[in-house]
Formats: structure tokens, C-alpha cells, sequence
């Protein structure tokens, strides 16, 4: 390859070191005058700037120390570039380097897909799980036992064993049908503790849905396979890892978040507004149907739109079978 010879800067690309000098040098110069701008600006932020005055000669100040060493680090780097001789490629064209950049992308997207994509449910909810795990850590600091307390009454803690019993029964039971049942068993037992929590909203909208979920789990593994596919032992021991690391983290997330309460419980508002706003007595009545009604009707969407897709399965697979499509009225 040819030597090229490169241009000097063009003189518009002198122009701002010199304007950054000149500035400088007329700063030194009239340094009384320069600081009662400074001062007059400075002041509108922080009152108290009132004594700030610029100085020419500041001392062997740290910050000076520094600014020289960078000066003469710069002046050192500066001959010994100057010195060399550099071969220097084609001058790349804007578009050539965009579309290289875009190819670039391309080819690293697809690399990152092909490695992470693979079309694996549970390595994606381990690794959703994982991720989830580590940003609860930061809650650990949180967390004062001090305001935390185990139950207000021993049938929570009792319903709370039954629970992490299910739990764990779910992920070693080898029947889907056996699985489903564990599940809602877990839903109904959360239902009993909303129950000694004195919640009989949740309760219904638990009940609801635990009992519309286990009933399409039911209809839905008919058209399956009864048994799991058998698994090993390590892969038995992930699955209960990944478990016991969400439930660790969701524990440690909600320990921390109850042991720093922001601002004041709504509790007080909401039952003078129930009575002023909502004309009712029952609060619980009220905050679903009128301060919260858009939130319950969403979750009346939700489980209509569950309803109607668990119909829609069973009546598909009526039909498949030969069986007669219509429900039971």
C-alpha cells in the first residue's frame, strides 16, 4: 500500500483551542472581574456563595498537583505520537460503516439467539428465576426483625406447613393429575390463610380461581400423557432448587418492603371514604365495587376469559372424540 501523506488540521479546527485559551488568559488578566460574574450566578443556586472568589495562585493543592501531572502526561503522549508514523487503512465511508455495523449486530444477535433461544420452557424459567433471585438480594439489608413477627394465630402457622408440604409434594409427584391436585391444594390452603388474615375477599376471588384453574388442569390432561416423562435425579434436585431459590426470594423481597414501611397505612382513609364517598358501612364492599371497581372488573375479565377458554377446550375435544359437543346446561 502506497504511503499517503495526511493533511494538516484545517484552521477552523484550530478555533476552539484557541477561544479556550484566550478565554483563560483574559480570565487571569481581569480575575476581579470575572469573579463577580461567577459570583452573581452562583449565588441565584447556593446562597451561601456569597465568600466564593476565584484565585491566581491557589497553592500545591491536590487539584493542582493533578491538573499539572495531566498537563505533562498530555505534552509527554503528544511528541511521542508526533514522532511516530502511522499506516493508516482506506478512510471508511459513513455508509460502508453503518451497514457494517448493522451486519455487525446481525451476526452477534444471531449468535446470542442461537445460544440462549434453544426452545428449553424450564432452562428459561430457571434462568427467569435466577435473575429474579439475585435482584431480591438487595432486600437482605433490609430487613429488621425487629417488626417482623411468625403468626397472629397458630392456624396460619399450620396452613403455612401444609403449603411449603404441597410445594414441595409438586415437584416430586409423577402424575400430571397427581400434580394438578397438589396445586390446587396449595391454592385452597392459601385461601384458608387469607381466611385467619380476615380477608373474605381474597378468599372468594381464591376460591374462584383456584377451583376454575384445577377443573382445566383436569379437562385440559385428559388429551396427555397420565405419567411425567421420567426424570433424573439431578434434574429432580434443579427443579426443587429453583423452588425453594424463588420462594426464598420472594420471602426476602416481602420481609425487607414490610420492614420499611413508606408514609402512612391507607386503612384510616379508606373506611372514612367508604362511608363519605361510597355510602356504604362494609368496607370491604365498597373498595371492590366502587374505589377499586375498574380493578375488579378486570379480574371478572379474567376469569370469564378463563371460563370461556376452558370451554372452548372441552368441547374441541369433544367433537375430536365423537362425542356429543354440547355442555351440560
Amino acid at each position: 500500500m502506497p504511503d499517503r501523506v495526511v493533511a494538516p488540521p484545517r484552521l477552523a479546527m484550530t478555533v476552539p483551542e484557541v477561544m479556550l485559551a484566550f478565554v483563560s488568559v483574559v480570565g487571569f488578566v481581569a480575575l476581579g472581574w470575572v469573579t463577580d460574574i461567577v459570583r452573581s450566578a452562583t449565588v441565584l443556586v447556593a446562597p451561601k456563595a456569597e465568600v466564593y472568589s476565584l484565585l491566581r495562585w491557589p497553592g500545591l493543592t491536590d487539584a493542582f498537583i493533578t491538573s499539572m501531572i495531566v498537563v505533562v502526561s498530555g505534552l509527554v503522549v503528544g511528541v511521542v505520537l508526533a514522532r511516530r508514523t502511522v499506516v493508516t487503512g482506506p478512510v471508511a465511508r459513513g455508509a460502508a460503516f453503518v451497514d457494517g455495523l448493522i451486519d455487525g449486530v446481525g451476526r452477534g444477535a444471531r449468535r446470542i439467539a442461537g445460544r440462549v433461544q434453544h426452545g428449553s420452557l424450564p432452562l428459561y424459567l430457571a434462568t427467569t428465576v435466577v435473575m429474579v433471585a439475585l435482584a431480591s438480594t438487595a432486600f437482605v439489608v433490609e430487613i429488621d426483625t425487629d417488626v417482623l413477627y411468625w403468626w397472629d394465630n397458630r392456624a396460619e402457622a399450620v396452613l403455612v406447613v401444609m403449603i411449603v408440604a404441597a410445594a414441595i409434594a409438586a415437584t416430586t409427584v409423577g402424575s400430571r393429575l397427581g400434580a394438578a391436585l397438589v396445586l390446587g391444594a396449595v391454592g385452597f390452603s392459601v385461601a384458608g390463610l387469607f381466611v385467619a388474615l380476615g380477608a373474605p375477599d381474597l378468599v372468594l376471588t381464591q376460591l374462584l380461581v383456584e377451583t376454575v384453574i384445577v377443573v382445566g388442569f383436569v379437562l385440559g390432561l385428559g388429551r396427555l400423557a397420565t405419567k411425567f416423562p421420567k426424570a433424573t435425579r439431578l434434574w429432580l434436585a434443579g427443579r426443587v432448587a429453583v423452588s425453594v431459590l424463588i420462594g426464598a426470594a420472594i420471602a426476602v423481597a416481602l420481609a425487607g418492603a414490610a420492614a420499611s414501611p413508606s408514609g402512612d397505612p391507607p386503612v384510616l382513609d379508606l373506611a372514612e371514604s367508604a362511608v363519605a364517598d361510597g355510602g356504604g358501612n362494609n368496607v370491604v364492599n365498597v373498595i371492590l365495587t366502587d374505589i377499586r371497581a375498574l380493578d375488579t372488573l378486570g379480574e371478572v375479565v379474567v376469569l370469564l376469559t378463563v371460563a370461556v377458554g376452558i370451554l372452548t377446550l372441552t368441547r374441541t375435544r369433544a367433537k375430536r372424540s365423537g362425542q356429543p359437543s354440547e355442555t351440560p346446561r
